[in-house]
């Protein structure tokens, strides 16, 4: 009976899990350009063994002969996916939905080998199933939720002290983001004999060698691609204001109450760790290490891995200060709840709305450049899974890589490569880079402004004039 009980627990939280993440839907988030990116590079290895993605060829150098702007795991693994159930944005969202449920499991797991208890792994389950940013994370073609699965089976080994199967799925977790460099860190909380970190570090390494084989064969684009893409935030944001940083951290929980929210529970966990952390001290570091390396990353969807590492510090705190138990789960399953409920509104009032602009828009783009035959887009929501799939698309690149010393060098390819678009489709929110808003300017156009929408941004498509 109490298996049953407990594996009727279990559903419940997937089922609770599953239906947020369709209940958001294309809302939350739109398609986003990344996704599109990531799609190209999957496609483009079942169809030409080549891990390329032509939306960018022409626009950053080397992107018709090798993808080193990310790490390739994800890509090859959505790859396989494509190649099983064919390619779209539902197969591709329905994947990282798949990756969501596997780090609930985990995560359950890695809490009862701390706790040995049941019934509180299950609640701070639960509580990470309708996490904000945990249901996101699993709804967009992207590598979090693969990666943050990777960090806590990762995780779940350094408890086990198995330093083998650790230093493997190390190894696989810098196979798909840079991020996961604070893992390393984090392994001296439970190694001390430099042996024993060795051997992890060794495995590891061995684990990511065909990526760094990989790279030594494109060493030229790695330094242009990947490089530029870690240097492109210090370039593009003005780090010296602390602001910036603290906006983008909390501002995308979708409203003003839910930024406070979201600051007030990690000056809660804090204050916690401050005050009644003893002897030990590991799992708040911890979670301050994960807190530091996602707040200074300035990116929004590197959220995702503070929560399971806050889940994991109160749980510690509650075997350590049994007489905060009460405080500590009330206090996060309101926090938790409060957010989530914030964000129901919100998509209550907006989804239906939002649906009927975005099918409006992308009726409207499908006549405006039904006679182009090579389209530019530079927008959000990304409408290029819903346009003319006959069409040759071209996606835009980060506004920030363009102030990179290695971008200037390729301004004329770009301009090239601009020259043979027909349409440029690009919303007024998103800074043009200097050469395509140099090239729109001097040249003529047609241009049609978007519809307006209450709840998608205004845009131009820009549609080159026939010469004469």
């Amino acid at each position: 009976m109490s298996i049953l009980k407990n594996n009727i627990f279990f559903v419940v939280i997937f089922i609770v899990y599953i239906s947020l993440h369709f209940f958001y839907g294309e809302f939350l988030p739109p398609i986003w350009p990344d996704e599109v990116l990531f799609f190209s590079a999957a496609k483009n290895l079942i169809h030409t063994k080549i891990l390329k993605t032509d939306v960018l060829e022409g626009v950053i150098y080397g992107m018709d002969q090798a993808t080193l702007w990310i790490p390739p795991l994800h890509l090859i693994v959505l790859s396989f996916i494509f190649f099983l159930f064919g390619e779209s944005l539902f197969v591709g969202r329905t994947l990282s939905l798949f990756f969501g449920v596997l780090v609930l499991s985990v995560f359950y797991k890695l809490l009862f080998a701390i706790t040995k208890n049941k019934k509180l792994s299950l609640f701070f389950m639960f509580l990470l199933s309708i996490e904000y940013s945990l249901i996101r994370s699993g709804n967009i073609i992207r590598m979090e939720i693969l990666n943050l699965l990777l960090i806590l089976t990762s995780l779940y080994f350094l408890e086990k002290k198995q330093k083998i199967f650790t230093g493997i799925f190390l190894g696989l977790s810098g196979l798909t983001h840079p991020i996961s460099i604070f893992l390393i860190f984090i392994v001296f909380f439970y190694f001390r004999k430099l042996k024993d970190i060795l051997i992890i570090g060794s495995i590891a390494f061995v684990v990511m060698t065909p990526w760094f084989v990989y790279i030594y064969h494109h060493l030229d684009i790695f330094q242009f691609q990947f490089l530029a893409q870690l240097n492109r935030k210090s370039i593009h944001y003005n780090y010296n204001s602390i602001f910036y940083l603290i906006k983008v951290l909390g501002g995308q929980f979708l409203s003003k109450m839910n930024f406070v929210l979201v600051y007030a529970i990690l000056v809660f966990a804090i204050g916690l760790g401050i005050l009644y952390t003893k002897k030990n001290f590991k799992y708040f570091f911890v979670f301050l290490i994960v807190l530091l390396t996602v707040f200074f990353s300035g990116e929004m969807w590197y959220v995702v891995y503070i929560f399971p590492f806050l889940f994991l510090f109160f749980v510690n705190m509650i075997l350590q200060q049994p007489k905060l138990n009460k405080l500590i789960m009330i206090v996060s399953l309101v926090f938790i709840l409060w957010i989530q409920f914030n964000v129901f509104i919100k998509i209550i009032k907006n989804k239906k709305t939002y649906q009927k602009e975005y099918q409006e828009l992308v009726n409207f783009l499908n006549f405006y450049t039904k006679d182009c035959k090579i389209i530019f887009l530079q927008m959000i929501p990304d409408p290029y899974f819903d346009l003319d799939k006959k069409k040759q698309y071209k996606e835009f690149a980060p506004y920030g890589l363009f102030a990179n010393q290695l971008f200037l060098d390729f301004e004329q390819k770009r301009l090239e490569t601009y020259k043979q678009i027909d349409c440029f489709v690009i919303s007024n929110i998103e800074k043009k880079e200097p050469v395509l808003e140099n090239y729109l300017q001097n040249q003529s156009f047609q241009k049609i402004s978007f519809p307006k929408f209450s709840l998608i941004s205004s845009g131009i498509v820009y549609k080159k004039l026939i010469q004469l």
